[in-house]
Parts: structure tokens; C-alpha cells; sequence
């Protein structure tokens, strides 16, 4: 009897041993839902900030609408004018994303997260309207726009008020002054 239940036994633990083998997955936690972007809508200049955020710690891109978006390559792709981009550190936070170099227009925002996934436009936008300063070359009549020169007729009428209560009126035409008058 001793010799029948040792085989039992082993038996019994052959099965138990096949049967009972552990599988361990490793699983790490990854998202599989994309992020959403959104900006405050403001008319901004170069020289300003737009507001964004994400739902997700990644990368956040303000990018012209005529820019064709599909995917992050179309994106950065795009003409260096046409968008930038600002790292988003802290989820569903403001963060200021500059407007430096970025041509006139209507922007939108996309966010992409550490994994990977890129989120749809923001339903929001921001219009981008250039920083214009006039600056006189004081050889000619050309004046330049955010460097690029013009050779147009320019006018600039000044008004000053003294304190004797008289205003005078000094006309600028191409750089030379025309008229002076009293008012």
C-alpha cells in the first residue's frame, strides 16, 4: 500500500506541478487615449503669447489652419512660419506658447503626448496679426515692414498742441516735411 500511494503521489504532483505553472506579464501603463488641446481665443500679435494647454504632458503646437494636418510629420514639416511649438510640463495647466517668427493668419493647437498620439485641432483658434513697425531708411523714400522694403508714398501728419493753446500741423511726405500750418 506504501508503494501504491508514493505513486500516487508523485502523480499528483506531476499534474499539479503541469497544471499549476504561473505566466507573468509584465504590463506597463501607457495611454491609449490622445490628448486634447485647447487656446484661449485672443487676437495676438508676434510679439505676444498664445494661452494653450493639454490633457496630457507632451508637446503642444500652435499651427496655421492652411497647414493640412494628418499626423505630427505634417506638422513639423510645415514652413518654420507656419507653426511653433512650446513643452507642455503640467497637464490641463496654462502655458504661454510665443508667436515669434509666425506668419499672419488663424491658428489652431494640437498636442502630442509622450506616447506618441497626436490630438485633434483645438475647437478654439488664435488670429495672429503681424507686429508692424515703420522704420525710415532717412536716405530715400523706401520704408521697411518687418524687413521687407517698400517703395511707397508715405504720409505722416503731426499734430501738436502747445501750451498757448495753438496747434500746429507738420506733414511728412517721403521723408522731406511739406507743410507747416497753424489750426
Amino acid at each position: 500500500m506504501k508503494k501504491n500511494l508514493n505513486i500516487i503521489l508523485i502523480s499528483c504532483l506531476s499534474l499539479t506541478i503541469i497544471s499549476c505553472g504561473l505566466i507573468q506579464e509584465e504590463s506597463t501603463t501607457t495611454s491609449i487615449l490622445a490628448p486634447t488641446a485647447s487656446v484661449t481665443t485672443a487676437t495676438i500679435t508676434t510679439s505676444e503669447n498664445a494661452v494653450v494647454q493639454s490633457t496630457n504632458t507632451g508637446t503642444a503646437y500652435l499651427v496655421n489652419t492652411t497647414v493640412t494636418v494628418s499626423n505630427l510629420a505634417s506638422i513639423t514639416g510645415a514652413a518654420d512660419n507656419q507653426s511653433n511649438s512650446v513643452t507642455i510640463s503640467s497637464a490641463a495647466t496654462n502655458t504661454n506658447l510665443p508667436a515669434t517668427g509666425l506668419a499672419d493668419g488663424t491658428y489652431k493647437v494640437y498636442a502630442v503626448d509622450a506616447s506618441g498620439l497626436l490630438s485633434s485641432a483645438s475647437s478654439n483658434s488664435v488670429t495672429l496679426l503681424i507686429d508692424y513697425a515703420l522704420d525710415f531708411d532717412g536716405t530715400n523714400d523706401n520704408v521697411s515692414a518687418n524687413g521687407v522694403a517698400q517703395n511707397l508714398p508715405v504720409r505722416i501728419i503731426f499734430h501738436f498742441q502747445f501750451q498757448h493753446g495753438y496747434i500746429q500741423k507738420m506733414e511728412l511726405r517721403n521723408n522731406s516735411f511739406l507743410v507747416f500750418s497753424k489750426d
